[in-house]
């Protein structure tokens, strides 16, 4: 009985210490396997992070409006402000078919106000298509000191920037894009590399103090004025015939008339003539374009193609549509007529 008594209690003492044995051996695995403790933060940053995400929608509609990603992320104590490297932010359309995609290697984001600014070198492509290939070369905008409001997707600098469109390229001091009316703003010292869209249509350049680029039409406004020159001619809006690299800006007797925010006067706007005119006639309402000012137009356009080729100041009279004192200039405002056809003779008779 005695010998079986300690034969049970050795039994009992090498189960424990197999027990143990396999407990640390397994200790030691779980050990070697355990992902190491990530280092201290720094004691001004409160959080950090790599591959960074974030998405905001529309809390109404529940459309995406704008995703912003970075490979780093790191949050000050007590900041709204996140710094960011090397990230993406694309700002999607009302539509949601579309976005403008910008990229910079830095940049810090306000979590308060939405709002992103990058301060070193930043691409901006606009019109980047959510799914398939882009019909044409998009917009593409390099520049610095980029402020983003990501509710409006409004981008605006001051700095330095260079631009590659569907029609071209340029350079500018400061520029500014609104996705909602699809607007281009290059402030400052413009000059554009303009290709016309014929193919057998020379290129030009032009040179501005500010350009509007409308996107959907593919149209330069220029203002408060411009110079154009093509295969060595130059012309400002002032002076057509005028050469060399010292042209003289376009003149006003009243300044507001050339400062685009002096004088404001909306006016209705008519996407199709046409489809106008026959919803006048329908509606018995005058047309956006009625004969009187299809007149004048054409008028204007006649008057100043008369001077231009003159070379010399010339006075209009708008009431009996004649140059005053000037037999030369009126004899170029209508062509000859054989008779007894013309409006000349037919007014005669």
């Amino acid at each position: 009985m005695r010998g079986t008594r300690w034969l049970l209690l050795v039994a009992i003492a090498a189960l424990l210490g197999g027990i143990g044995y396999r407990y640390q051996a397994q200790r030691k695995l779980l050990d070697s396997e355990r992902p190491q403790a990530p280092a201290a933060l720094e004691s001004e940053i409160n959080a950090k992070s790599q591959d960074w995400h974030v998405r905001e929608k529309d809390h109404v509609t529940g459309r995406t409006l704008y995703d912003i990603s970075a490979q780093e992320f790191r949050q000050v104590t007590s900041d709204s402000h996140v710094e960011l490297k090397n990230v993406a932010m694309k700002l999607y359309s009302k539509d949601g078919t579309t976005y403008n995609l910008v990229k910079s290697a830095a940049a810090n984001y306000n979590a308060n106000d939405r709002s992103l600014y990058a301060a070193g070198e930043t691409e901006i492509t606009i019109g980047v298509p959510v799914t398939g290939e882009p019909a044409k070369q998009l917009t593409v905008i390099k520049t610095s000191g980029v402020s983003f409001d990501s509710t409006t997707g409004r981008a605006d600098t001051d700095q330095p920037s260079t631009f590659v469109f569907d029609r071209g390229d340029g350079k500018s001091t400061g520029a500014s894009y609104d996705p909602g009316s699809h607007q281009l703003e290059m402030k400052h010292d413009v000059t554009v590399n303009w290709k016309p869209p014929k193919a057998d249509a020379k290129p030009a350049k032009i040179e501005a103090a500010g350009l509007s680029y409308h996107e959907a039409t593919s149209e330069i406004w220029l203002k408060p004025w411009g110079r154009v020159t093509r295969e060595g001619t130059g012309a400002t809006s002032s002076d057509p015939q005028a050469k060399g690299a010292n042209l003289p800006p376009l003149d006003a007797s009243d300044p507001k008339i050339l400062d685009p925010n002096g004088i404001s006067r909306p006016l209705p706007v008519s996407k199709s003539h046409h489809k106008n005119w026959l919803e006048s006639v329908q509606s018995r309402k005058t047309p956006l374009a009625p004969a009187w000012v299809a007149h004048r137009s054409n008028s204007a356009c006649i008057v100043s193609w008369i001077a231009m080729k003159l070379g010399r100041p010339l006075e209009w009279d708008p009431k009996t549509e004649t140059f005053k004192n000037d037999a030369e200039a009126n004899a170029m405002l209508t062509r000859s007529e054989r008779a007894p056809y013309g409006a000349l003779h037919l007014a005669k008779a």
